[in-house]
């Protein structure tokens, strides 16, 4: 996170699977990509279908579109057939898909360390999902988006003329909605939501 600090302002929310509760009503106003978390078993990929047909029945198309779908398999025992063909059925839908193989130190949840306790494969699937979600950051609903700035050049003596000083932060723009650095591109920190 603290790489991606530097350009992007990044929050991370989840609801929990309520759709209706007034925190997750709040939080879909303003997002730049969804994640829905289902098991790779038949139930949790029906309370995720349900989730995006609860999106597409509140005419949130565009946030649709902007949504990826994380099998993952929490415990191991998900067999290939059954994750393959649930995976089809999104596809079939327009959602993109991303299947998370087992991997023992997600199971508990809590803070990971991505770098020394994840298996190579969990870490390749999570840049995935990243990647994904980074495609987003910049094509969220247009009414959203403010304007860039406009620099305007000062004239001023080339003998006197100092180097721009950058804020003590090191970032160049700061966001006007929050106290937080923003996306450089859209000036409006950037909210994806995860679902479990």
């Amino acid at each position: 996170m603290l790489r991606l600090d530097r350009h992007f302002a990044i929050s991370v929310i989840d609801c929990g699977s309520t759709m209706d509760a007034p925190l997750t009503q709040e939080v879909l106003r303003d997002l730049d990509a969804l994640i829905v978390v289902s098991s790779p078993w038949a139930d949790g990929a029906s309370a995720a279908a349900k989730t995006m047909e609860w999106l597409s029945d509140r005419r949130l198309t565009d946030l649709l579109r902007r949504s990826v779908v994380v099998l993952n398999d929490s415990d191991g025992h998900s067999d290939k057939r059954t994750r393959s063909v649930l995976a089809r059925e999104f596809v079939e839908h327009g959602q993109r898909v991303v299947e998370v193989p087992f991997d023992p130190h997600l199971r508990p949840g809590g803070v990971i360390d991505v770098r020394h306790e994840l298996a190579p494969a969990t870490r390749l699937k999570l840049l995935q999902i990243a990647a994904i979600i980074v495609e987003y950051f910049a094509s969220g609903p247009a009414e959203r988006r403010a304007p860039a700035p406009r620099r305007r050049r000062r004239r001023t003596d080339r003998r006197r003329a100092q180097p721009t000083r950058l804020p003590a932060s090191g970032r160049r723009f700061p966001c006007r909605h929050t106290t937080e650095p923003a996306n450089p591109r859209c000036g409006r920190p950037t909210t994806p939501m995860v679902r479990s």
